[in-house]
């Protein structure tokens, strides 16, 4: 017996903060799984502009384009000087 035969419905892929792939939009649990960081950081990088947003309701949608940009424009290469 499957989960549909008793009445139950799934959850559609994307719920509860794991991206739906090829969506151009994350919600911020979303993009916080996308970054492999917590939640609070997510949203740290929308409150200091670093990504825009779209405010709908309660969720707040963040362009895909915009998170890859600031990882490109944000990757550090650390290690010692050469002398």
């Amino acid at each position: 017996m499957s989960v549909a035969d008793v009445g139950i419905k799934q959850r559609p892929e994307g719920f509860a903060g794991f991206p739906v792939e090829g969506s151009p939009v994350f919600t911020i649990p979303e993009m916080a799984a996308y970054l492999r960081v917590p939640i609070i950081s997510a949203r740290l990088l929308i409150r200091r502009g670093h990504v825009r947003h779209q405010r709908i309701g309660k969720r707040f949608l963040v362009p895909r384009e915009d998170v890859d940009r600031y990882l490109a424009a944000n990757w550090r290469q650390e290690g010692r000087k050469s002398s």
